[in-house]
């Protein structure tokens, strides 16, 4: 089935409002498949797949539902139920994200389970009640393909379209795109035509291509070009011309195995670890997608997790022919808790990786990064 979506917006940018906080540049992350690193970095996916496979096997045999499908970070829902585990006076969920459905439904039994027991139970609105509603059918529908569909397969073709407008009145003090209050990050792209599937009860994969504007130009394109013509405009849409069409696509490419409290994730998405608003301490979303390996299991009162992010090297420039020598890796792992249903906290621990290769020992997820004191390979960073 193909499915169909417009919407339009209009964002008016207010002299009297305050700025917005300029973005960090996107980093573009390119991972030779060719590579002795990548090599490692593959069999170690396979190496995981094939412990977990017990598992796997037992929820095979349980049933046809696949619930290892990830509900990508821009989506709304995740606003929705933090609002609603503040409404009950529940320590917000886990701001480890994104999340697979199976987590998802963990996260919303543990709100109602809250609403209706307990001597601090309280109970929800008749608005919030219906979101939970609202919710729960959404997560359902995200379960239901009708392209194609068979006894241990399913599969969906989507084509969503949006075009939006734009206007200000005062571009001379507001002349550039992150002087908008509805920014880059907040626009939607113009098409975006998607490819999902689930696969044996327990594979989830997707891929899209997007026709959406890139955040930044080839220097070659900007040396004679003022920011005018580029972003100060009295009225723009999403609609670009192809010298301004991001061709990194796609921004979510990616394999997800899962199943009852744990997911693996191999590929390119967004994540994001924390609550701010304005940013995040450790890992935000303000990337177009990180490349990723990231294993999480969650529980009542217990989320562990392990993240590799494979990040391009620090000399690599738009207009370069090769990718320099070397890679730089995020390897970070974290534990959240929830002694009581008011209060939860994180630890995290992590490290920047450097070096020609990937020595297969710093991949431990149970490491204390900490104790590695080489500093031309190794930058620490710890939080909670």
């Amino acid at each position: 089935m193909i499915r169909y979506e417009l919407q339009r917006g209009v964002a008016t940018q207010l002299s009297d409002r305050p700025q917005q906080l300029d973005k960090i540049a996107r980093q573009v992350h390119i991972l030779d498949m060719n590579s002795h690193s990548c090599r490692i970095l593959v069999t170690l996916v396979a190496v995981l797949v094939a412990v977990l496979s017990p598992a796997i096997a037992s929820e095979n045999e349980a049933g046809p539902d696949n619930y290892a499908k990830i509900i990508p970070l821009g989506d709304p829902l995740y606003r929705s139920i933090d609002l609603l585990y503040n409404e009950v006076g529940l320590a917000p969920p886990s701001g480890s994200r994104p999340w697979s459905i199976d987590e998802w439904n963990r996260v919303l039994s543990r709100l109602e389970t809250h609403a209706h027991q307990g001597r601090e139970a309280r109970s929800l609105s008749p608005a919030g009640r219906n979101t939970i509603e609202r919710i729960w059918q959404r997560l359902e529908d995200e379960r239901s393909y009708r392209t194609v569909r068979g006894d241990s397969y399913q599969a969906d073709i989507s084509l969503a379209m949006a075009l939006e407008a734009y206007g200000h009145t005062n571009k001379d003090d507001f002349p550039d795109a992150r002087d908008w209050v509805y920014g880059y990050t907040d626009r939607a792209s113009a098409a975006t035509l998607a490819l999902e599937m689930e696969l044996h009860n327990w594979l989830y994969l997707y891929t899209d291509v997007e026709y959406r504007k890139n955040r930044y130009a080839y220097e070659k394109k900007t040396d004679s070009a003022t920011s005018e013509p580029l972003y100060n405009k009295h009225l723009t849409t999403n609609l670009h011309l192809l010298d301004h069409v991001a061709f990194e696509t796609p921004y979510r490419a990616f394999a997800a195995a899962g199943g009852d409290r744990w997911n693996l994730t191999f590929g390119r998405d967004s994540v994001r670890w924390g609550h701010g608003r304005s940013g995040n301490f450790v890992l935000n979303d303000h990337l177009d997608y990180h490349d990723l390996l990231r294993f999480v299991s969650y529980h009542e009162r217990l989320k562990v997790e392990a993240t590799y992010l494979f990040l391009h090297h620090s000399d690599f420039t738009t207009d370069s022919e090769e990718p320099p020598p070397g890679m730089r890796m995020f390897l970070g792992h974290r534990v959240e808790f929830r002694p009581i249903p008011r209060l939860s906290f994180a630890i995290t621990e992590n490290v920047m990786y450097q070096n020609d290769v990937v020595e297969p020992g710093v991949l431990n997820p149970l490491y204390i990064f900490h104790n590695l004191n080489n500093r031309s390979m190794f930058n620490a960073i710890a939080s909670a």
